[in-house]
């Protein structure tokens, strides 16, 4: 009895060693692949801040006004990060207000993929580039988005930047409908950039793991999107 007890116990040991020399394995193996996804997510990438001086306007300060997307001459220059409820006279404004600045795209980056990046817009922003719209961000604040913007840019030539930011009280965001305590302010309030990476270029990389301890086996699923294609690709 003695000896099958002291057997039984070797084994569970040994088994748990090997359990846990598989963890480890395996855990170095999931790092290894996350280390080569970042490597590969900042290869030869680019980012050109697009903060600073923008032109700024309050729609309701010029009802008349119908060339929002096509210039950059018009309200007031403020620098971005930015928000209007700050400033003196329109604390209480919410409503629909313009920025809209210019940049320049040297011709070297016609082979690549350029996106315009905002850390957050208050609240709901859409954006246009040269007079084209190229998405919107709706009812959500405070969260970063990125649009592709590589077929709308004129490269090698000055290009236009118009961003509508509207932070009227509404029943599909936070806060529902008007909130006295909500800090309800409008504007580009984080920092915005472009981002420049070489094609294909990697939207994100998802790694699935499963572990079969009684079978002493892993797999591992990689899910890779692209930005220049709608499907993601699985290995």
């Amino acid at each position: 009895y003695s000896y099958k007890r002291k057997k039984c116990t070797c084994q569970g040991r040994l088994e748990t060693k090997i359990m846990i020399i598989m963890k480890i394995i395996y855990l170095k193996y999931i790092l290894t692949i996350m280390c080569v996804f970042s490597t590969l997510l900042s290869f030869a990438r680019e980012n050109v801040s697009l903060c600073g001086e923008w032109s700024f306007a309050l729609e309701k300060d010029f009802p008349d006004k119908t060339d929002w997307l096509v210039t950059a001459d018009f309200g007031k220059k403020v620098s971005v990060p930015h928000t209007w409820n700050v400033e003196d006279g329109i604390e209480r404004v919410f409503g629909k207000a313009w920025y809209a600045r210019k940049f320049n795209v040297p011709l070297t980056w016609n082979k690549k993929q350029v996106r315009v990046h905002f850390d957050a817009a208050y609240r709901d922003a859409v954006i246009y580039i040269n007079g084209k719209k190229i998405g919107e961000h709706i009812g959500s604040g405070y969260t970063e988005f990125s649009f592709d913007i590589s077929s709308y840019l004129n490269f090698g030539s000055e290009n236009l930047i118009c961003v509508s930011v509207d932070n009227r009280f509404s029943e599909y965001a936070f806060p529902y409908k008007e909130k006295f305590d909500w800090p309800n302010d409008g504007g580009i309030i984080r920092p915005v950039e472009l981002i420049v990476t070489e094609r294909p270029s990697i939207r994100y990389a998802r790694v699935r793991s499963e572990i079969n301890f009684e079978k002493k086996s892993a797999s591992i699923q990689i899910e890779i999107k692209n930005w220049e294609t709608g499907l993601p690709k699985e290995e």
